[in-house]
């Protein structure tokens, strides 16, 4: 029984032992594996301030009056052998009791191709603010002003690969260089290689080893870039962003925000982004989301679609998609907000229109490899500050919704109805038009007689009879439905021509171009128009891609005109689009109103 009893008690003894061993090493590998939230107390506390970068350990005066505020850089940290080695230092009262580790050699704090003794104004800087640990590259306007001070844990870094991996974070400056534009597969340049950099730091790596991974990223945008942005699309943002592997605004706007940019962070996806001063710094009526023609108002829960890349629209909260919603077309995820520009000037007209359509005119530019800037410098230039819905309401609609914006040419009236030599040669077949309408492709000159009893053959003032229509929407509509009563004698064929005489929507488009949109005619074309803004969106694409230069000799397609549009040739697109061939006076001025516009498109979307 004692030989029992002793064995019982060594049993207990060394359960005890065993517990308490199994309770330091728990302690142990708590702080090596320790809870960043805040909630465990063996975790060290790194602090930024303008003292630098100063970490706090349990038991010290500091440590509970210490607040992290991850926004800024600051960090949790296991050890002090971690907080050193991403270069932070201990306090002055920690520094005095000894035991400090000293820096251990690491990937991050050993410099990658460049020494940092020499060449420093190809090195980035990193600087300890009040917004916290800040890179700045080559570049930032705030470069050359940024001095570097070790003892504040200030730094150079080679790439910026190693300054994100030690939590330090861009400019608000870099952020909106490198994701200014969508851009896809097949597309290089520098933003390309920023891109792939968040990427592979944000653990959606390109690629194990070669071209694409840590270290060797690209410009060039591969099968790999997309795979793993569509990666990061799927984990992000599933429920508002297709997995389409376009870096497109709502993808752009989440990079920005997870690189947590404190001087102007990105909006929120899954919130309203909101503009912060007065009731005047939303441009236009589109306030915050897409332009309902319906209401004249914004729709609020503008973030819960998106548009897929054969261009049709998907709401997230809708599947199959609903079709009978208005508003079938997507605002951006940030609209504009700039208040100093004049309320009808270039710029602000660009903005409003952004505001309204900016996502879905993003999204399908890239689909079709051009510049969201070209289209908006064409829009601008076409349908001015009215926009696509710039017609004044039909007096017998009760919901007095507003009608898209057209533009009646007489010339073509008569052309579309007596052809083009009887009206050249004045006939006398279209003596019925010359009564009411004067024949000219002067624009400016295009007059109307409302009463039908004006001088033919001029003077062509007002005093006489014959009235200006193109300064009012009320007008052109008046002018429209005026010519169906006197020139088409009820006949609907020649109403159909009436059609095909003016252009419609925010792109302009001819009526006479229907066949190259998909329609069976003008009027069809002009129908679709009035439902929703999408709908000439996709049209101008849809007229881009099948508007043709042709061979003089062999009428074989030379070039279409999104081609030009791609290369930002002016004056094939002026010639394309408004029919003014390259050398004449005409042509030089609409490609001089395109360059305009298409470097106002630049600056404001550049200011967002």
């Amino acid at each position: 029984m004692k030989k029992k009893g002793i064995t019982l008690v060594g049993v207990l003894v060394v359960i005890a032992v065993i517990v308490l061993f199994l309770m330091q090493s728990t302690e142990v590998f708590a702080q090596e594996l320790c809870d960043f939230s805040g909630t465990a107390e063996s975790v060290i506390k790194g602090n930024a301030s303008d003292s630098g970068l100063i970490y706090h350990v349990p038991g010290e005066g500091s440590y509970e009056g210490t607040q992290i505020d991850e926004s800024k850089g600051e960090r949790w940290f296991c050890t002090e052998q971690e907080a050193v080695n991403a270069g932070w230092r201990p306090t002055e009262y920690r520094a005095s009791q000894g035991g400090v580790p000293e820096p251990e050699p690491t990937f991050e704090s050993q410099p990658l191709v460049c020494d940092f003794s020499e060449n420093t104004q190809l090195l980035i800087k990193g600087n300890v603010s009040s917004n916290g640990l800040i890179y700045h590259v080559p570049g930032d306007s705030s470069y050359s002003k940024t001095t570097i001070d070790p003892e504040k844990g200030e730094r150079w870094f080679c790439q910026e690969r190693q300054a994100l991996r030690m939590n330090w974070r861009p400019t608000q400056q870099r952020v909106n260089r490198a994701f200014s534009h969508t851009f896809q597969q097949g597309y290089s340049g520098p933003e390309v290689k920023y891109l792939q950099v968040v990427l592979n730091w944000l653990g959606f790596t390109i690629a194990q080893s070669g071209l694409g991974s840590l270290g060797n990223e690209t410009e060039y945008f591969d099968a790999l870039t997309r795979g793993a942005l569509q990666r990061f699309q799927e984990s992000h943002v599933p429920s508002k962003l297709l997995s389409s592997g376009i870096a497109g605004p709502l993808t752009r706007a989440k990079l920005a925000q997870l690189l947590r940019v404190t001087a102007d962070p990105a909006a929120p996806i899954d919130e309203l982004y909101e503009c912060v001063g007065s009731q005047d710094s939303w441009l236009g009526s589109a306030t915050s989301g897409p332009y309902t023609h319906m209401t004249m108002g914004p729709r609020q829960d503008f973030q819960k679609g998106y548009i897929a890349l054969l261009g049709d629209q998907f709401y997230a909260y809708h599947n199959p998609p609903d079709a009978t919603t208005l508003d079938t077309f997507l605002a951006p995820q940030k609209p504009i907000c700039v208040v100093e520009w004049a309320p009808r000037s270039a710029k602000r007209t660009i903005a409003n229109t952004y505001n309204r359509i900016g996502g879905q005119l993003t999204n399908v530019s890239a689909q079709n490899n051009m510049d969201a800037e070209v289209v908006l410098g064409v829009w601008s230039v076409e349908s001015s500050s009215l926009g696509g819905f710039g017609g004044s309401p039909d007096p017998s609609d009760p919901g007095q919704n507003p009608r898209p914006t057209i533009r009646v040419e007489t010339h073509w009236l008569c052309w579309n109805i007596w052809g083009k030599t009887a009206c050249d040669s004045n006939h006398e077949s279209q003596s019925t038009f010359r009564k009411y309408f004067r024949y000219t492709t002067t624009s400016n000159a295009q007059r109307v007689c409302w009463s039908g009893n004006c001088p033919v053959n001029g003077p062509y003032g007002a005093a006489n009879g014959w009235k200006v229509f193109h300064s009012s929407q009320t007008q052109e509509y008046n002018v429209r439905d005026f010519a169906v009563q006197k020139l088409t004698d009820g006949d609907a064929t020649k109403k159909e021509l009436v059609y095909r005489s003016m252009s419609v929507g925010g792109p302009q488009i001819m009526g006479f171009e229907y066949w190259r949109l998909g329609y069976s005619s003008a009027e069809e074309m002009f129908q679709k128009f009035s439902k929703a803004e999408f709908n000439q969106v996709k049209g101008f694409f849809d007229f881009m891609n099948s508007k043709c230069l042709l061979d003089s000799t062999t009428q074989k397609c030379v070039k279409y005109l999104i081609e030009y549009g791609r290369e930002k040739n002016w004056a094939y697109v002026a010639w394309l689009y408004n029919g003014a061939k390259p050398g004449t006076q005409d042509n030089e001025t609409w490609k001089n109103r395109f360059i305009a516009a298409y470097i106002a498109a630049r600056e404001v979307l550049a200011s967002n």
